[in-house]
């Protein structure tokens, strides 16, 4: 999250520095991928059936190479 971006007028253009654009820019990208994925209908179907196996139990958690491997030897 951005905090504050200093900006300044020059010539009548706004300037502000390279670490503040570089900031601002990577929150801009954050915010478009965030509305792509909420605008995927597929994909947040997936989501909610995730939670929902969750929710129930369905998911299992893998620590180990031994975890793993008892998935397939189950």
């Amino acid at each position: 999250m951005i905090d504050i971006i200093k900006l300044k007028e020059a010539n009548g253009e706004v300037v502000m520095s390279k670490d503040d654009f570089e900031s601002l820019l990577s929150e801009v990208e954050s915010l478009i991928e965030t509305v792509e994925i909420l605008s995927d209908q597929n994909l947040m179907i997936q989501l909610t059936e995730s939670e929902k196996d969750i929710k129930a139990g369905a998911i299992k958690e893998l620590k180990t190479a031994d975890d793993l491997r008892g998935l397939f030897l189950e």
